[in-house]
C-alpha cells in the first residue's frame, strides 16, 4: 500500500524513499543537504527526490523551506533538477538562477499529489520568457516535456554524473538498474 501512495498518478513520478530504487554507487545522496542561492543565502534543505521509474531519471528535488533566510513560508516545494548545481565537497546544492520570489510562488508539495497541473505550474514559474517557454497541461503529455533545460541532468550532476543513461538511480536489487522481480 505504501508504494501505491507514493505514485503520482498523473505524472507517474515517485519519491525515491521506499520505492525500491536507490542512488547509484558513486553518486552523492543529497538528502539533508543545504540549498542556497548564488550568494550563499539559505533556501532550505533537500528532503526527497522525485523520479520517473521507467526512465530511472530524477526530475525534481523536494525542498523544505522551513529554515530559509528569506522569510519565505515554510512550505515544501519541488524544483526541477536542471536548475540546481551540486557542490559535493561542501554538501550543498546551489540554485543559481532561482529567486526567493519564485520559490514563494511555487505550489506546496504534498506526497503523492504531484500531477500534470502542478508540474506545468512549476515549469512556468521558472520560465525566463513566457512568450516562448510557456507550457500548458497538454504540453506535459508531449514526450519532449522533460527535454527542457530545467530537467538537464548534466547541469545538476556535472562531473559527478558517471552514467547519464541511468539517471543516477537504480533498482536496489539489480546491478544494472532494472528490477529483478516485481515487488
Amino acid at each position: 500500500m505504501e508504494r501505491d501512495e507514493q505514485k503520482n498518478s498523473s505524472s507517474k513520478l515517485q519519491e525515491l524513499a521506499g520505492s525500491g530504487y536507490e542512488i547509484q554507487e558513486g553518486q552523492p545522496d543529497i538528502k539533508g543537504w543545504d540549498v542556497q542561492d548564488a550568494t550563499g543565502r539559505g533556501f532550505g534543505e533537500v528532503i526527497e527526490l522525485l523520479f520517473h521509474p521507467p526512465s530511472q531519471k530524477v526530475r525534481y528535488l523536494v525542498l523544505d523551506l522551513a529554515k530559509n533566510e528569506f522569510g519565505l513560508n515554510p512550505n515544501k516545494v519541488i524544483v526541477p533538477i536542471g536548475l540546481a548545481n551540486l557542490k559535493v565537497n561542501e554538501n550543498r546544492v546551489l540554485l543559481r538562477e532561482v529567486s526567493a520570489a519564485q520559490l514563494e510562488r511555487l505550489p506546496e508539495y504534498e506526497r503523492g499529489q504531484v500531477n500534470t497541473s502542478m508540474e506545468t505550474a512549476v515549469r512556468n514559474i521558472f520560465n525566463e520568457d513566457v512568450s516562448t517557454d510557456y507550457v500548458t497541461e497538454k504540453d506535459h503529455h508531449d514526450p519532449t516535456f522533460y527535454e527542457h533545460r530545467h530537467y538537464d541532468e548534466e547541469e545538476f550532476y556535472g562531473k559527478w554524473k558517471t552514467n547519464l543513461d541511468s539517471g543516477g538511480i537504480k533498482h536496489e536489487n539489480s546491478s544494472d538498474g532494472t528490477p529483478n522481480s516485481p515487488r
